[in-house]
């Protein structure tokens, strides 16, 4: 049977558009997934325009999104019109003023016929399909969340407002289908919704607690000396570090003290443990805020007067520079963990003695290959060596290993040296 709906037609560029609203059953009901349509898996590479959906992230974050949080809002599903039957047109629009004919659209108050141009009636042919070319994965998120579960029978974390949900009203915009034009659409839309960088993403994700706790964190800091805008700092940047880094910090200190879980930040906890993870990041950070001297000296004046100082900093020593600030805190967790078990702040005076200057000096005898390539005028920290240089870190700061432990990480290290056989790993500095 017909469906007919009222609408606002307009136009972009070539393209007409109709814009709609529909309950969130009947968008579940009435626009199919590409992957879904008879015969789409027979389509050409050229034909298909659609990427694949990513099931877990909208069983995981997006359907839970719908259901949790009262608050739920999305934009508009951009789709297509396509018929199932060839030759016959998907759809028809009758605008306000020919349906209500020339007497009835006069009765209008003047004030309202020129916007009332706009508006009208849109009748889609029983025949028709609606096809999604922006928002495929919100609208499998709608499905998962109604349905309570996903494709094949999973619970929906939190799914128990369904039927709330089915009720909400959503917006489409609607062009008429022709292959290449939906094809450019979908490219250019996704093109041009350029992806957040890490940072971004954090600071607007609050369905990660850890993203949640890196904000609360960097506020502790000093919310204008955590650069939020990129991963790294240039050497005249005048911020002490970037809130992605204190959001991978974080994550390493979190799954350190508490190793029974792989925590990430997206899974659910209750709020007694969220309160007890937040608790003891913000007793840690404060310690090495307070006694590691280089994160002293940057944050003694934490005012734009301060910036040059931080800058310089940056320039001259590892702590200044957001990896160096990681591989450091790696080596913290694994001097304060079994089975060295240092205290904290004693941690932090051995981690003091280490020579985090950028000198040839120091890069010959620790950092070349490892965590510094080049030398103190023309060089710069390697970032895909973390989890090595937090090893050799905690064992230059005493860290308690086996003859064993202490053979394969020197058997780690001389892999960054193999065209110099002598090459030994460099001693326990305190």
């Amino acid at each position: 049977m017909p469906l007919t709906i009222p609408a606002m037609k307009g136009r972009f560029g070539d393209t007409d558009y109709y814009v709609f609203t529909m309950k969130a059953a009947g968008l579940v009901r009435s626009v199919t997934i590409p992957r879904d349509m008879p015969g789409w898996k027979n389509l050409s590479v050229t034909e298909i325009y659609q990427r694949e959906i990513n099931i877990r992230r909208v069983r995981d974050s997006i359907a839970p999104y719908f259901l949790q949080d009262p608050s739920r809002f999305i934009g508009s599903f951009i789709i297509t019109a396509i018929s199932e039957n060839e030759g016959e047109k998907p759809f028809s629009f009758e605008r306000l003023s020919d349906a209500l004919g020339l007497a009835g659209f006069n009765k209008l108050h003047a004030a309202y016929k020129e916007p009332a141009e706009a508006f009208g009636f849109l009748t889609l042919a029983d025949s028709t399909r609606l096809v999604p070319l922006d928002g495929q994965h919100r609208l499998q998120g709608i499905k998962y969340a109604i349905n309570g579960q996903d494709d094949t029978g999973r619970a929906i974390r939190g799914a128990t407002n369904g039927e709330g949900i089915a009720e909400d009203i959503t917006t489409l915009i609607m062009v008429e289908y022709e292959p290449k034009k939906a094809r450019r659409i979908f490219t250019k839309v996704n093109m041009y919704a350029k992806k957040p960088t890490t940072g971004q993403t954090i600071i607007t994700d609050d369905d990660n607690y850890v993203a949640e706790f890196s904000r609360i964190i960097a506020d502790n800091i000093g919310g204008r000396l955590v650069k939020i805008q990129g991963n790294t700092l240039r050497d005249s940047d005048g911020e002490f570090t970037t809130l992605s880094t204190i959001f991978n910090c974080n994550l390493i200190i979190l799954n350190e003290i508490y190793p029974g879980t792989k925590i990430k930040g997206d899974e659910q906890i209750d709020s007694g443990k969220k309160v007890q993870y937040l608790d003891k990041l913000e007793e840690i950070w404060e310690v090495l805020l307070e006694n590691i001297q280089i994160f002293q000296d940057g944050l003694s004046d934490k005012e734009e007067s301060g910036d040059a100082n931080r800058s310089q900093i940056r320039k001259g020593n590892l702590l200044g520079k957001p990896v160096g600030q990681e591989i450091m805190i790696r080596a913290f967790m694994r001097l304060v963990d079994a089975p060295t078990n240092m205290s904290w702040s004693e941690a932090c005076h051995r981690l003091n003695q280490l020579p985090w200057s950028i000198t040839n000096s120091n890069i010959e005898a620790r950092w070349q290959g490892v965590v510094w390539q080049g030398n103190e005028k023309r060089g710069r920290i390697i970032t895909k060596n973390r989890t090595i240089a937090g090893r050799l870190i905690a064992y230059w700061a005493g860290e308690r290993l086996s003859s064993d432990q202490i053979a394969e990480l020197e058997r780690d290290y001389r892999v960054f040296f193999v065209d110099q056989e002598d090459r030994t790993l460099p001693a326990p500095v305190a």
